[in-house]
């Protein structure tokens, strides 16, 4: 249960990892068609007896009909509103937005994206709580001969769009059997 718990914070925090988008989905294993969890924990003495009543973090996760993540609202102290997450899919269940909304409720920031034939994402796109875009990424494949992509570069693009700049590449080897 902690596991889970430290996957999901981990999960909430990378959303500023501009490589990782796709957001993996962590689940428990769960039975059933799951609508939604609510999670919390308590510190707890030595022999078990808590420490406070109020739980010290805690997150509520909601899914689609289809199993995706919809809203994931977390917190590290009990005493605060959570802040809240929210994504939005398309017909292929690629995330096209991802929205970040603070603990008041006002929006943070929010990022779409744009997606391939084949569901690669190609473009990244961040705007602030005005509505102004503020980071633009565009993503380049190579692929092998079974379709699988082995190099990926990513360029920053300027606010402009007059200029772009490698930001990262990325390349991996796929072994076959």
């Amino acid at each position: 249960m902690r596991l889970l718990s430290f996957l999901l914070i981990i999960l909430c925090f990378s959303c500023s990892n501009k490589e990782e988008k796709y957001y993996e989905v962590v689940k428990e294993k769960l039975n059933g068609n799951v609508q939604s969890i609510k999670h919390e924990e308590y510190s707890t003495n030595f022999t078990g007896q808590l420490l406070d009543t109020l739980p010290n973090t805690g997150f509520f996760v909601k899914y689609d009909k289809n199993g995706r993540l919809s809203e994931n609202s977390y917190y590290i102290h009990s005493d605060e509103k959570p802040n809240k997450e929210t994504y939005k899919y398309d017909e292929k269940g690629n995330i096209i937005e991802f929205t970040y909304y603070y603990s008041t409720g006002e929006l943070a920031w929010r990022q779409n994206y744009k997606y391939d034939k084949k569901g690669n994402l190609i473009e990244e796109n961040r705007y602030n709580y005005f509505g102004t875009r503020e980071e633009r990424y565009n993503y380049e494949y190579e692929f092998d001969k079974k379709g699988n992509w082995i190099n990926k570069t990513v360029y920053r693009q300027d606010l402009e769009d007059t200029k772009k700049e490698i930001y990262k590449k990325i390349n991996r080897e796929i072994k076959y059997y």
